[in-house]
């Protein structure tokens, strides 16, 4: 656990084409975020709209009220291997962002 929580910057998860197991960790590893059990990002190696699907149903949920609006921006969607790990970079760098929102608007340093 503490090697999720202590990745570098860029660090993050990212699922390739795959089966049952894969869609299965994907989405455990984005109700992790969710829940604060870490704060990576999370995306999808999306070769040849092989996600499309997962993609388009997740926006439905989110349409139809299952899933909430802010949970949008935790799964990403990437079509080209390299540019991975700047998706996960700006990520990392826009959680940051929103913590020291956080951090300022609470009067806490």
């Amino acid at each position: 656990m503490e090697l999720v929580r202590d990745g570098g910057p860029g660090s993050g998860f990212v699922a390739l084409s795959g089966g049952t197991g894969t869609i299965d960790e994907l989405f455990e590893m984005v109700s992790w975020n969710q829940m604060g059990v870490h704060s990576k990002g999370v995306c999808v190696l999306n070769v040849d709209g092989f996600w499309d699907g997962v993609l388009d149903w997740i926006e439905k949920a989110i349409e139809e009220e299952f899933v909430r609006e802010k949970g949008r921006p935790i799964l990403g969607n990437v079509r080209d291997v390299g540019d991975v790990v700047g998706w996960l970079r700006v990520y990392d760098e826009d959680r940051a962002k929103e913590r020291n929102k956080k951090t300022a608007g609470s009067g806490k340093s």
